[in-house]
Parts: structure tokens; C-alpha cells; sequence
């Protein structure tokens, strides 16, 4: 899952599972949090344990931080690779208010799929 909404200085842990394609492997995840003009505010690049098809979004809480962030509008990001070459990349607007609104979240599934030639 994902955020929508995080109270400026509040933490949000980020869940759901990555899985490659069938017959493959995953081989890259990079988790990423952009201001809206793409610049890079935090990143998270791991490769996942070799021979694994699944990989948890629990393992980078600790290095995205969603209770640095300013105030503002943001893009998270998430893109993955596996062997059969197969690609995921999902982007979603979530904003950080100074209210006192509670965090919300949204679950979210998608597949690896074949790169366009």
C-alpha cells in the first residue's frame, strides 16, 4: 500500500509485495519518492535475494521517510525488473499536509510486463 495523504512529520510504512513474472526472477526494485518536477527527494535500490520471485516494500521503511518531507505534493515510485526482462513501474500523487488528518492509504496490484520493443 501506498500513501494519499501523510501528516507532515509523521511516519507511514509502506506494504504489499513485488512479484516477477512466471518463469523469472526479480532482479532490480527501486523505490523512490520525487517532487513534481522529477527530481529525486529519497530512493531506496535493492536487489532482491537471488532466485526470488517476491520481494516486500517492508524491507525499505527504514530508508523512505515519509515524516522528513515538507509540505507539498509528491510522486511515489516504484519500478522493478526481472530476468525475462519483464518491467513494472507504478507512480502515484500523494500530498503532505500540516493537519492534523489522519495518514491515508491505498492498496494497489499490478504485474511485471513485457517491455515494448
Amino acid at each position: 500500500y501506498y500513501p494519499e495523504t501523510v501528516q507532515a512529520g509523521g511516519s507511514f510504512d509502506l506494504g504489499g509485495i513485488v512479484k516477477s513474472s512466471a518463469t523469472a526472477v526479480l532482479e532490480t526494485v527501486e523505490v523512490q519518492i520525487l517532487a513534481q518536477d522529477g527530481t529525486v527527494v529519497q530512493t531506496a535500490s535493492v536487489s532482491p535475494s537471488a532466485g526470488g520471485s517476491e520481494w516486500s516494500l517492508r524491507e525499505v521503511n527504514g530508508q523512505i521517510r515519509f515524516g522528513t518531507l515538507a509540505e507539498g505534493v509528491y510522486v511515489f515510485r516504484i519500478y522493478a525488473a526481472d530476468s525475462a526482462g519483464h518491467t513494472l513501474e507504478f507512480r502515484r500523487l500523494f500530498s503532505v499536509s500540516a493537519s492534523q488528518q489522519t495518514s491515508t492509504l491505498y492498496y494497489w496490484s499490478e504485474s511485471l510486463t513485457q517491455q515494448a520493443a
